[in-house]
């Protein structure tokens, strides 16, 4: 049994053979005092509650007939597992701070410590005061509003002195104002209730009836206050035994935490502890996504890699940080996550916010843009950033936070507008980072949209790229979904056919084949969901295009890397239906002409393999402003006009303006095109058996994952002394300088696929000035 365990059933004993208690004050009289509203009461020596008499009959409901006073023991009990921790709170002078969750279950852990006190510590001084939220009701930010009485009573006791220990208890952790919470010791987070507080309440009342029916002791109680039953005079304990109910009946402990105080007090209503499992199950099955995020890490089939560090880091630091060991200020506190859409933003925040148990605030610009104008538009940014502070510790999710725009952008058309957003999102986003307990994930496709002072490192800690996912991720997503319904070879299939497919289009996919099948009267098919995802016969002639083409990009990078020009390593190397990548990562340093003529000779390799292997290169290096040949010329284009390494040393800020109007500029940008390609073609004669080789790997397992040259596994091996011999046999036109010009790229950054196939984004450019060259994706 655990530490906790034990703690709580020694307790629960403890409390239940305490003597009793005088009366205690009406149920009324208690909820306005706990909530600062004794002085709306009258006649408290008179006054008793409507619906029944206060009468103990010399006796009273042992803690496994309260299941609500049993659940804030076993929360407490988690938190305080040790009884030496209650003494500590109770020596002079001692100051402890309790935030519990829900908030509506705060009366009933200020009784239960009450209660335990009495148990434990008879006559122990204690100024206990209980700070909670009416339920239903959401408490204002302290940071702008007056805090409440019951805190500033409590304020006001600490500081008269004296060696009176004090316990604040608060229904909401953001109650307590900001100054007080910089000099007073760092709160305890009692709850939310989790499956194993439940089962230990579970195991109590069922214990605890077989032992009063055991020993005769089914006594005559009144109706209690979060009892068994409805209020009465009297109730009879129930003359058969309930039977254990398993823990695994039980909702998650995701679902258990989203639960609120309300929920609790209507479940455990319920006769028995069976038909306690059965409402919470209701109550949780009912609760609405925002309030119970079921989603956790373990439902996504995320691959090994940055995104999936980051993320469960998160949740370990949250959690350690709940438990007081770690320290908010050595937390990573917010994320950017970018990718492609339909690759499952919005499904990492709420995997996340499951994983570490806390609720999901969401919103985006588009929410607020609802309301109204300007002035709507930031009332409803300020009430999102408000909950959130309201519910920490909690996950505030804001998506397509490029939406607000870049005070920077060159479309003046409504920058003020814009302005006074973004300044509004940089106010919010300060007020909440300083607060402890509220963790910012924000989401966008283009990252490079978002105005730098949003991005930067203290507002958005970190920027991660979620990219689409491998054929092993693939695989786990139709696994989950379609269990045993396919063969094992019919899913290795599709896996592979389907890469390059976002998470969101496998989900529609699977939607619409499971329609089909419907429509067809049989079960489904791999053939309904080839069809669904827009996977027709696969032409060989186009996969091995393709295969050439990254083999190209990849191998030209491997040659230059050797050669010192180009440093770094390729995370991914990956083909399918809507396109192929080459992913790298690649050290930062200063861009020198022979960096940049290497970086215009790895974007043009994989044309040049397609002509060398293949007898004529095809379409795949063309197409849009992302495809090889564009990023290639605006290489070049920034070498002539940008970076004084070219014909001239004039700095032009439009240089494709220019090369529209320049023939004899386009002369030298094609010369820089057509000797990239010429070293490119020599490269790639040199190191034919590696080209081939991993070209047929990558025909055949679609996605090879990390750098296929530190450990190849190709058809023809190729040591780094064979290359080196290549190197002196057949020289290149290689430039050999030691700096390079590559971007680092960084957390987990990847470009994506390229919408013509076989179009590789390898060695991604500088940032350079203009339109079209930023290296962020």
């Amino acid at each position: 049994m655990s530490d906790w365990l034990t703690r709580f059933h020694t307790a629960a004993r403890r409390i239940d053979a305490a003597p009793l208690p005088p009366p205690e004050m009406p149920d009324a009289v208690f909820d306005a005092l706990v909530e600062g509203r004794i002085g709306e009461i009258d006649d408290l020596e008179t006054m008793t509650p409507l619906d029944e008499e206060i009468s103990f009959a010399g006796t009273r409901p042992p803690l496994a007939q309260r299941p609500l006073m049993a659940l804030a023991l076993a929360m407490l009990a988690q938190a305080l597992p040790e009884a030496s921790d209650l003494s500590r709170m109770l020596r002079p002078g001692a100051i402890t701070l309790m935030a519990c969750r829900p908030a509506g279950l705060t009366p009933e852990l200020a009784r239960l410590v009450q209660a335990l006190i009495a148990a434990e510590h008879p006559g122990a001084p204690l100024a206990l005061t209980c700070a909670a939220t009416p339920p239903g009701t959401a408490s204002a930010s302290t940071s702008e509003a007056k805090p409440p009485e019951a805190i500033q009573s409590f304020w006001k006791g600490v500081l008269a002195g004296g060696d009176m220990p004090h316990l604040l208890i608060l229904g909401g952790e953001n109650l307590l104002p900001r100054r007080m919470a910089r000099l007073l010791p760092p709160l305890l987070h009692v709850g939310p209730p989790d499956r194993a507080a439940v089962a230990a309440v579970l195991d109590l009342a069922v214990t605890g009836t077989a032992r009063a029916r055991a020993t005769g002791a089914s006594a005559r109680t009144r109706g209690a206050r979060g009892g068994i039953g409805p209020r009465s005079a009297g109730r009879v304990l129930p003359a058969a035994v309930p039977a254990p109910v398993p823990p695994s009946d039980l909702p998650s402990d995701t679902a258990l935490r989203g639960l609120e105080a309300e929920a609790w007090h209507l479940a455990l209503r319920a006769p028995d502890p069976t038909a306690w499992t059965a409402e919470l199950r209701r109550l949780a099955a009912s609760a609405p996504a925002c309030g119970s995020v079921a989603l956790t890490l373990d439902d996504l089939s995320l691959e090994d890699g940055p995104v999936r560090d980051a993320a469960t880091r998160l949740v370990t630091d949250m959690a350690g940080w709940r438990a007081g060991w770690v320290a908010w200020t050595e937390m990573t506190r917010s994320l950017l996550i970018h990718g492609a859409p339909g690759t499952g933003k919005t499904w990492l925040a709420r995997a996340i916010a499951g994983s570490a148990g806390l609720p999901l605030i969401a919103a985006s610009l588009g929410d607020w843009q609802a309301a109204g104008h300007l002035g709507d538009l930031l009332r409803e940014m300020r009430a999102t950033f408000a909950r959130a502070r309201t519910a920490a510790p909690c996950v505030l999710f804001l998506d397509e936070l490029d939406a607000a725009g870049s005070r920077g952008s060159d479309d003046r058309h409504a920058s003020t507008y814009r302005a006074q957003v973004i300044a509004g999102l940089l106010e919010q986003l300060d007020g909440v980072l300083g607060l402890e307990g509220v963790l910012v994930l924000a989401a966008t496709n283009d990252p490079g949209a978002i105005d730098p002072a949003l991005r930067r490192p203290g507002r958005l800690d970190r920027t991660l790229a979620l990219p689409l996912p491998g054929r092993a991720a693939l695989h786990a997503m139709l696994t989950r979904q379609l269990g045993d319904a396919l063969p094992p070879e019919a899913l290795d299939d599709l896996s592979r056919r389907a890469i390059g497919h976002s998470p969101a289009e496998i989900d529609a996919a699977l939607r619409e084949a499971r329609s089909l099948a419907r429509a067809a009267g049989r079960r489904i098919i791999a053939v309904d969901i080839a069809g669904a995802l827009g996977l027709g016969p696969e032409e060989p002639g186009l996969m091995r295009r393709m295969a050439v083409h990254e083999a190209g990009h990849a191998v030209a990078f491997h040659r230059l890397r050797q050669a010192g020009v180009l440093a770094g390593r390729i995370t991914e190397v990956r083909i399918g239906a809507t396109g192929g990548l080459v992913a790298i990562e690649e050290q930062a340093g200063t861009p020198t002409r022979a960096g940049l003529e290497a970086r215009i000779t790895c974007r043009l390799a994989g044309r040049a393999a397609e002509a060398l292997v293949l007898g004529a290169p095809g379409t795949g290096a063309g197409g849009d402003a992302s495809s090889d040949l564009a990023l290639a010329t605006w290489l070049a284009l920034q070498l002539e006009l940008s970076w004084g390494l070219g014909g001239g040393l004039t700095w032009h800020a439009n240089p494709m303006a220019r090369l529209a109007a320049d023939p004899h500029l386009r002369d030298r940008v094609e010369a820089h095109l057509q000797r990239g390609h010429g070293r490119a073609t020599v490269l790639l004669k040199e190191s034919r058996p590696l080209l081939d080789a991993l070209a047929a790997r990558l025909e055949a397992e679609r996605v090879i994952e990390g750098d296929p040259f530190e450990k190849p596994v190709t058809a023809v091996a190729i040591t780094a002394d064979e290359g080196s011999r290549d190197d002196r046999d057949h020289p290149s036109p290689v430039p050999t300088a030691s700096a390079t010009g590559a971007r680092a790229v960084t957390d987990g950054e990847m470009p994506p696929a390229a919408s013509d196939g076989g179009s590789a984004r390898s060695v991604p450019p500088p940032p350079g000035p203009g339109t079209g060259g930023s290296p962020d994706v």
